[in-house]
């Protein structure tokens, strides 16, 4: 008869670290390991390639290699060995009279007895006589039995002691994942022996996990994308109804220019433009709505599978995985487009003929039109430009002038003639339209366009120090302001300038450091560098400036541009090792440029550094005056040598259009180079003669307005402007 003593003594122990096993496996001759300590020993094994063996560590026992482990390298065939549930509790901590557990022998007999020892084989508790005979059964004599006080309630619990659904007396040890079935090993021997999906329960839990974490972080973008597409969608809403009122303004100014028999004409017209508006305004709403409900939906599918990533048992999540995936494939199928949220433009395109013959035409024509984006961020562009121009404009001269350009007309709403156009004389003849004399042209006049110095910022603003010292410049259009955004070294502090009701306006925020270079991040965001500080320094320009976040990094970094809204390029600075880092909004480094492959110099201490619209990185040193070309994975494209900036002592400004045209400030020689060609070529763009004074940062907007940071403390704007052209 065993005695608790004997059964502690045959407590399994590793038969090489001499622990407890972890995540123990056993092997044919009934010897226990660790998982990770059978994996070493296989892989140091000799035999185990060649003969497709290993002998036991214990008993030099030749073991065969898993059947399950098929062709896999010997690495992995610890994996497939059978697993054995041990508990990592201590004695009598975990035991107490409410989990106190009977012995399953006499619960079939109908008594009422103890149990003191548990089966590891058999997964069922025993009294210690029927301990003892369980023992002395040939077929249950190698079984390992140990206190019940060494099993935690895990691995007392129903819901992990799943039996197999074809042989009932043993336990699931294998998931087969081409079937999703939980199986036994004698199963996944014979049964699914030719299936190739059939690994452990703990490594099929642990894919598992993994693709659900997976699937947690798409549905999280997916409902920020969506977040954003609401945020959107309100901002649309009210752009619909500006460009509502702008209509209806246009409208109503015009009308009040024409006699009183077309008043209604213009009611009609405006009783149109209402319900058009309206209709498109509740189509808007309609599909915010939607946005939400699929906002809600995404959120209780992220629920649903972090409940189920952080089940304690592996045969729930296993059985709740396949429902888990319909439920998140129907939340995923589900999509809104984004020209959903995009509303009609709608402009008004009268007859000017009106003027002339006010009974013989209709009124005039609203204009329809769904634009992109772009487009629509163009046109509030050209319109802003338009209302600050200090020339006065004369409304009848504009809707003719409009009425003559080409028309661009997607959709038109056609609005009735008014009962009274119908109008005839006093003895019922129609009133005959008067001949026109057309005026006499002007002689034609050749003109040309140049680049003109329009406007002067001061970038001293009330609070500084110091005098001011603008080296880097951004132009950003916030909420329909055109917002210029420097970055001011002396003073310790970034700023913006803009124009708010006509008047001139400035915000300032203090940094902690000296701020290096600005780049913009987003529509309304701008990233900073700081000198002798390991922060970059995340601000909203509202067009106000308020901080957002700051950047850690592990290097000092100098210059910097954005590649997209989650990562950055920045070049080092005090540093050993010159270099330029990719790094993410967590100020982790993605990768390192620091030559070419074909071990040529791209660079030897970056100072500016830019963005091109082919994504390639454009830099230029500090004290070398060449501009090199090359790839976000550092190899080169071109690089400038002396022919072509032998005159070009050092640079003090970068920029690069959308055409791939490279500006280049010249301090020294006061004046803005032009670069084309891939660098062969080299021009002057402006000069000292047409205001360049010490430029240094220089930006050009999406109105072709170049703004220039000069060493005075001033940011001269230069504007395009058409001249007589000489003869």
């Amino acid at each position: 008869m065993s005695t608790p003593a004997l059964v502690l003594e045959n407590q399994p122990v590793c038969n090489i670290c001499y622990k407890k096993p972890q995540d123990a496996v056993s092997l044919p001759c009934q010897h226990q390991f660790c998982r990770a300590c059978i994996k070493n020993h296989i892989v140091n094994s000799v035999e185990a390639q060649k003969f497709q063996g290993f002998g036991c560590p214990a008993c030099q026992e030749f073991v065969s290699k898993p059947i399950m482990a098929g062709s896999r390298p010997k690495e992995q065939w610890a994996e497939y060995l059978p697993t054995v549930t041990l508990s990592d509790n201590k004695p009598d901590l975990l035991s107490s009279e409410k989990d106190e557990l009977k012995c399953a022998a006499c619960k079939e007999a109908g008594l009422d007895n103890a149990a003191t020892l548990w089966c590891q084989q058999c997964n069922d508790s025993y009294c210690p006589d029927c301990s003892a005979s369980h023992r002395n059964f040939p077929a249950t004599r190698s079984h390992v039995q140990v206190p019940i006080a060494y099993i935690s309630p895990r691995d007392k619990s129903e819901e992990d002691l799943a039996t197999c659904s074809q042989h009932k007396d043993s336990r699931v040890e294998f998931y087969c994942a081409a079937c999703d079935l939980l199986i036994c090993p004698s199963c996944a021997f014979v049964n699914h022996r030719r299936c190739e999906k059939v690994s452990t329960i703990k490594g099929a839990t642990d894919v598992a996990k993994g693709d659900l974490s997976t699937k947690i972080k798409r549905v999280r973008k997916k409902s920020s994308e969506c977040q954003a597409m609401l945020v959107d969608s309100n901002s649309r809403i009210r752009e619909l109804q500006i460009s509502r009122q702008r209509t209806e303004d246009n409208i109503k100014g015009f009308t009040d220019q024409l006699m009183d028999t077309i008043s209604a004409n213009r009611d009609n017209m405006l009783s149109n433009i209402s319900y058009s508006f309206n209709t498109e305004e509740t189509r808007l709403k309609q599909t915010e709505t939607k946005l939400r409900e699929h906002i809600v939906e995404l959120e209780g599918c992220e629920q649903g599978m972090e409940n189920l990533l952080n089940t304690n048992s592996e045969t729930k999540l296993l059985a709740n995985l396949s429902k888990t995936q319909r439920k998140y494939n129907a939340s995923l199928e589900k999509e809104i487009r984004p020209e959903e949220l995009v509303p009609f433009q709608m402009e008004f395109e009268p007859n000017t003929s009106l003027l002339d013959v006010l009974d013989s035409s209709q009124l005039g024509e609203a204009v329809l039109e769904r634009e992109t984006r772009e487009k629509q961020e163009t046109a509030r562009r050209d319109e802003k430009t338009e209302n600050n121009s200090d020339e006065p404009r004369d409304l009848m001269k504009h809707i003719k002038s409009k009425a003559k350009e080409k028309k661009t007309t997607k959709q038109k709403v056609k609005f009735k003639k008014s009962k009274r156009s119908k109008r005839r004389g006093s003895e019922g003849n129609p009133v005959l339209p008067v001949p026109i004399t057309p005026p006499p042209q002007e002689p034609r006049v050749d003109k040309i366009k140049v680049l003109q110095k329009h406007k002067t910022v001061s970038t001293d603003v009330l609070g500084d120090s110091l005098k001011s010292s603008a080296s880097s410049i951004i132009v950003l259009f916030v909420n329909g302001v055109m917002t210029t955004v420097v970055a001011d070294h002396n003073n310790y502090s970034l700023k913006s300038f803009y124009v708010n009701m006509g008047l001139d306006r400035q915000s300032k925020m203090s940094m902690d450091s000296k701020p290096c270079h600005v780049a913009k991040l987003a529509a309304h965001t701008v990233v900073v560098t700081m000198t002798r500080l390991k922060r970059i320094a995340v601000v909203k320009v509202s067009p106000g400036l308020s901080l957002i976040d700051r950047i850690r990094t592990s290097k000092y970094y100098n210059c910097i541009t954005a590649l997209a809204e989650d990562r950055l390029a920045v070049g080092t600075t005090l540093e050993s090792s010159v270099s330029i880092d990719i790094i993410d909004l967590e100020g982790e480094i993605l990768h390192s440029i620091c030559s070419d492959p074909d071990d040529q110099l791209l660079f030897s201490e970056p100072k500016f550094m830019i963005l091109s619209p082919s994504g390639n990185l454009l830099v230029s040193d500090r004290d070398i005056p060449y501009i090199s070309c090359f790839t976000q994975a550092g190899k080169l494209v071109f690089k400038t040598g002396p022919k072509q900036t032998s005159d070009l002592e050092g640079t003090s400004g970068l920029f690069c259009s959308e055409d791939d045209q490279i500006y280049i400030s010249d301090k020294t020689n006061n004046r803005i180079l032009l670069m084309q060609d891939n660098g062969e070529t080299i021009t002057t763009f402006l000069t000292a003669e047409q205001g360049v004074e010490q430029p240094q940062g220089l930006f050009i907007d999406d109105l072709d307005q170049v703004y220039i940071c000069q060493a005075n403390s001033k940011i001269s704007i230069f504007k395009e402007v058409e001249i007589i052209a000489p003869k």
